[in-house]
Order: C-alpha cells, then structure tokens, then sequence
C-alpha cells in the first residue's frame, strides 16, 4: 500500500472512529455546561484577558510549572470565550489534536509492518477508538483548560515517527526532532516519553527481521534527549519560581513508593475506580493478549520489553511531580501501555504462519472485549465530570474569584439550575 494511498485510509478510519467516540463524548460538545473547574477561567475570559499577557490569572500559573506554550496560547484561546457553553468548543480543539495524534501512531503501523488496507483500517479504529475512550483521556479531554496542554501529545508522537520512519537522520532532521521534544515538554512535561515508542517498538521489530541496531540507537539519542529537555524545562522553572520546586507536597521517598502503588496501576486501569473486580479483569484481558502474543514466538517477548520501556520511562516523569499521581496525569501512561499492547498485537498477526486465522480470530475478540469494556466504563466517566452546576455552587465559584461587579457573571447564571 502506498503511503499516500495510506494516508486516505486512516483519514477515513480515524473519522469514523472519532464519528462514533462522540457517542460517548456527547455531553461535552452539546450541553451548555463543563468542569466545574473550567467556570473560574470563564469568568477571567469575560473580565478581559490581554493578548500575550503570560503574567497575569492562569496563563501565570501555566508559565510558572514551565508550560510556556499553554500559557500563551491561553491568552489567545480564551479570549473567544464568552459564557459556559463557549467550553465545548475548547474542549472540542482538545479532542481533535487526540484523534490526529493517534492516527499519526496509527500510519507509524501501518508502514512500519508494511499493513494492507483492510488491516490498516482496522489498526487505526481500534487505536483511535480505545485512545479516546480511556480513562486519562476522558479526564483530560473533558477538563477544557487542559486542551491546549494536549498539544504535546502529536508533538511528542510526532518527533518518534519522524526518528522512526526517516532514512537517514541528518542535522537538520535531528533540529526537526529536538525541536517536537522541547515543544512537547514545554506543552506538558508528561507526554514527552511518548515519543520513545514508535522508536522502540521499530527498533526491536528491525532487530528481529534483519539486525539492523540503527533505531535502537536512535531510541537511546532520543530517550537521552528527553532527559535533556525535561532538564532544561525543571532550570526554566526553578529561574522563573523556585517555590513551585521548592514547595514538594509529597516526599521523593514517598514519590517512589507511589511509582509502584498507585501510578503504575493507573496505566493499566481501564476506568476511574480501584475496585478489586477491575484490576481481575483487566489484569486478565492483558494477560491474555499477551499470552497469544507469546505463541507465536519468544522473539515477540522483546517487543513486550519495548513496550514496557516506554511506558515505565512515561511513567517515571510522574517522580518530578510535587503532587499524587492523578488520571491527568496518567493519560500519557495508559495511552503507551495499551497503545503499545495493540501495537504488538499488528506484529502478532503479521509474524503468524499456520495459525495465523485462528490467532487473528482470538486477538481481534480480546480487543473487542478490552474497547468494550473500556466504553460501558466511559459512558458513567464523561458524563459524571460535565457539572451542571447550581446556584450556590455557581456563587462558591464567584467567591473564590472574587468578583467585584455582578454583570460580569449575569450571563452564566442563567444557564445554571437550582437544585432541590
């Protein structure tokens, strides 16, 4: 399949994935309401926010835990939104630059194990589809001042299929790189490990078939830096506000602890609950997959390593954070571990021989039953996050604002409903 020929069918896919995800996401792009959260920046929207004025209300906030673009796209995002129903549309931007983010990993497998069409298609609605629907991203998604963080995401995936997919990575190719890696963490520091995925799973997958080691080197440059930016990002912030560092909620100790108890579980947690049901069954579902993916041959063991370097490499940034891991957070962990888990499935079926149908067969029901399980799950998640908040919340919100004149919210109290 050519690559352009390639591009068009995982356009067609991803809309249609996107098409039916609405069904879940619904509520958020309809109703004239949002994250009780996202209230407060309307109201600073509507108080007048300065073009490029990165130091005053929340685009200061953004600026001083070192996410500068998100601070500067806030001042020119925001200034567009009049009311509460205005939040549909930001989180709809959101919503957009996930979808294109994952079909760009979607066309990084459909070349990388030369797919045909109809797999192709298949690859990027299950990739997409699952992408959307977990739990991370529902958190994220719906929360409409975290969209313009989301930008970091294609940025970070992008800078992985780039190093991936070119021949030959001159200077100017490797500037191209450096520079998605320093936008993506100067977006949100958490997502940048993404883009050691693509690298690792082709590297491994090359490895296999021919020896080449050239993208297994290109793994570690691109993992170091990684490190580089995220280091430069933590300088950046420490020179703008040595407080945000200095001010640790959580002990580095105790920040460890954490990796192993609470944010390494969240990766493979398909909703927003711990139940000890849920961790069976998705315990359960992974093992599974991985067990089919064991019979056909030990060689796919390395590329189960691949996956998980990538996903324990996203999840250790969680250690710089000064606060408990939350599903905001765990949106670039989850999406490595079970993007990658589907990632290796494409190479199970391409590497079967004899029993390539019934394997086929058995891998397309456990991703069916994961997607599924995942959906029921999201259709309680995004609804139960959209508030239609009450008068006395509404007022709460003006309080901690501080509001000084009541026509500034006249607008948005009319859309609010009095409780019982």
């Amino acid at each position: 399949m050519t690559p352009s020929h390639c591009r068009k069918v995982i356009g067609v896919a991803s809309l249609c994935s996107a098409a039916l995800s609405l069904v879940w996401y619904r509520s958020v792009f309809v109703s004239s309401y949002g994250v009780l959260d996202d209230y407060r920046l309307v109201d600073q929207a509507r108080s007048g926010i300065g073009a490029f004025r990165i130091n005053e209300g929340h685009a200061s906030t953004e600026l001083a835990t070192g996410r500068f673009i998100p601070s500067l796209l806030f001042t020119t995002v925001w200034r567009f939104v009049g009311d509460v129903s205005d939040l549909r549309y930001i989180s709809l931007l959101g919503f957009v630059v996930v979808v294109s983010a994952l079909a760009m990993l979607a066309y990084f497998a459909a070349q990388e194990f030369d797919l045909g069409a109809v797999a192709t298609a298949s690859t990027t609605f299950a990739i997409v589809l699952l992408g959307v629907l977990l739990p991370g991203s529902i958190a994220t998604v719906t929360w409409a001042q975290k969209a313009t963080q989301l930008l970091a995401l294609p940025a970070a995936i992008g800078a992985g299929v780039l190093a991936s997919r070119l021949c030959v990575m001159s200077i100017r190719n490797w500037l191209l790189v450096c520079s998605l890696l320093v936008l993506s963490v100067f977006t949100y520091q958490q997502f940048v490990m993404m883009s050691t995925l693509p690298l690792a799973v082709a590297g491994v997958n090359r490895f296999l078939h021919n020896g080449d080691r050239v993208i297994l080197k290109r793994t570690a440059v691109v993992t170091a830096a990684c490190f580089l930016t995220l280091l430069t990002n933590y300088i950046f912030v420490y020179v703008f506000d040595s407080t945000v560092i200095g001010e640790s909620s959580v002990a580095f100790p105790k920040r460890v602890m954490l990796l192993f108890t609470q944010t390494l579980p969240f990766a493979i947690h398909l909703r927003i609950a711990k139940e000890p049901l849920l961790v069976t069954i998705t315990a359960a579902m992974g093992i599974a997959a991985l067990s089919l993916l064991a019979r056909v041959g030990r060689a796919q063991l390395l590329l189960v390593v691949a996956v998980m370097y990538s996903t324990g490499l996203s999840a250790l940034i969680s250690l710089g954070s000064n606060r408990e891991i939350n599903y905001r957070m765990a949106m670039p962990i989850q999406l490595t571990a079970w993007l990658g888990l589907l990632l290796l499935m494409c190479v199970g079926v391409q590497n079967c021989r004899g029993q390539r149908a019934k394997l086929g067969a058995a891998l397309t029901l456990v991703i069916s039953l994961i997607i599924t399980f995942v959906g029921l799950e999201a259709m309680t998640s995004v609804n139960g996050r959209i508030v239609r908040a009450n008068t006395s919340e509404w007022l709460e919100v003006l309080d901690n604002v501080q509001i000084a004149k009541e026509s500034n919210s006249e607008g948005i109290v009319l859309r609010m409903e009095d409780t019982p």
